[in-house]
């Protein structure tokens, strides 16, 4: 029952964003499938539930029909982490948004593969995981609406740290 919620939680969160992080903490307890596993699960439904009317608008300012194919796509970033938030291990999260045309296509919360030492340290890891989504979205996305991939020693001065 735990993962069945938790796998319609996931599916939810893309959508719904600021759900990602409470539905990754329930899905790192899916193992042992404890009470309190299943009530954080419960908690985040009922959440998604009282507050249907919200969600991910999808909008962009340009309409993709008037782009000129050799005209560059606006895609930006923005990242986030929380110093060791892992009492255990004592890693960070990354937080991350990836933009087209300002509507939001990726988004995601997801431990750090490492402890870092210092806050700046897992901001600066939350910053790479940030430009490396945002590459991997403008090179498909560019080659999906017919305008020119960019080129793989692209500037990624536009990710922003929150």
């Amino acid at each position: 029952m735990l993962a069945k919620l938790v796998g319609k939680h996931l599916f939810m969160s893309w959508s719904r964003p600021e759900i990602a992080n409470p539905v990754r903490e329930v899905s790192r307890h899916m193992t042992e499938g404890t009470k309190e596993a299943f009530e954080q699960a419960m908690r985040i439904r009922d959440y998604l539930v009282a507050t249907r009317q919200r969600g991910r608008i999808i909008a962009p300012k340009r309409s993709f029909n008037d782009i000129d194919r050799g005209e560059e796509l606006i895609i930006r970033g923005i990242s986030d982490a929380n110093y060791a938030t892992d009492p255990e291990t004592r890693k960070s999260v990354t937080g991350l948004i990836v933009y087209l045309e300002d509507a939001v296509v990726a988004s995601g919360s997801k431990g750090q593969n490492s402890p870092a030492l210092a806050t700046t340290e897992a901001e600066f890891y939350a910053a790479v995981a940030a430009a490396q989504q945002r590459q991997i979205n403008e090179n498909g996305y560019a080659l999906s609406l017919g305008c020119q991939g960019a080129p793989s020693n692209r500037d990624t001065s536009d990710v922003i740290l929150a």
